[in-house]
């Protein structure tokens, strides 16, 4: 449980470090400029304290309204063990639990770099450029053109590595702002074409290493997409330390 409070805390250290703050307790609204709702979140604005559940409906409302207001999605991410009892009272309030994901994370100092195929390239992302083709890819991975952040300047607010196959870029991977030691591994993708052929995990690594040497990542944590994805996270030797609670509008 420990583990599972510290990342929720770090998540919103370092989410609000990015974003722009809609307060409303017991959560807070986190808004990114980019188009894509997916960037924007909602979380638990005091991670391993009790809150009022009289607030909670006021609160749900308030970020309707904020984020309604900017055309975003309202998505809430809470991490169940540093917030018992909040998303139920969120699904009182109107909204619904979309998913519950494990909560996946491993101390980086375990991991060891492996050698890739001859025809695979792997390199961080060092400036503008590169940056743009990591968008491009992720974009292609997750079919959507709006999928684009800005090039992350210093490694502790976080960083992507490419993959080129044959000098074609075609796999990445990136860690998130880093708070505590503690960071997010996001944006893994790979365009269908080169699928199957192991290079999620060779990313996955790579940004877990990367984010280690250069951003000072101590605790790397991820939630998987599917289970596909979270048998590749597993064997590279994350675990288990919570359960995260995404919710939304109902359908």
């Amino acid at each position: 449980m420990e583990v599972a409070v510290r990342i929720a805390q770090a998540q919103l250290a370092a989410a609000r470090r990015t974003r722009r703050e809609v307060p409303a307790d017991p959560l807070i609204g986190l808004l990114h400029n980019s188009p894509a709702w997916t960037y924007s979140v909602a979380l638990h604005a005091n991670p391993g304290h009790p809150f009022d559940p009289g607030r909670v409906g006021p609160a749900v409302a308030r970020l309707r309204e904020a984020f309604g207001n900017e055309r975003k999605r309202l998505s809430i991410e809470l991490v169940q063990e540093a917030s018992p009892g909040l998303a139920e009272e969120i699904v009182a309030a109107g909204l619904a639990v979309v998913d519950r994901p494990p909560l996946l994370a491993m101390r980086s100092e375990t991991v060891e770099a492996q050698p890739a195929p001859p025809q695979v390239r792997i390199r961080v992302a060092h400036d503008r450029a590169d940056h743009d083709l990591v968008n491009q890819i992720v974009a292609i991975a997750y079919d959507s053109a709006q999928l684009r952040t800005d090039f992350p300047v210093d490694p502790s607010e976080g960083g992507s590595v490419l993959l080129e196959w044959n000098g074609a870029p075609v796999a990445t991977a990136s860690w998130l702002a880093v708070a505590d030691g503690i960071a997010e591994i996001a944006g893994v993708g790979t365009v269908p074409a080169f699928r199957g052929r192991g290079l999620g995990t060779l990313a996955t690594r790579a940004a877990v290493l990367a984010g280690r040497d250069l951003g000072g990542v101590r605790l790397p944590w991820l939630t998987p997409g599917d289970a596909g994805s979270e048998r590749i996270y597993r064997r590279l030797g994350f675990t288990t330390v919570g359960t995260a609670v995404h919710l939304g509008p109902k359908h």
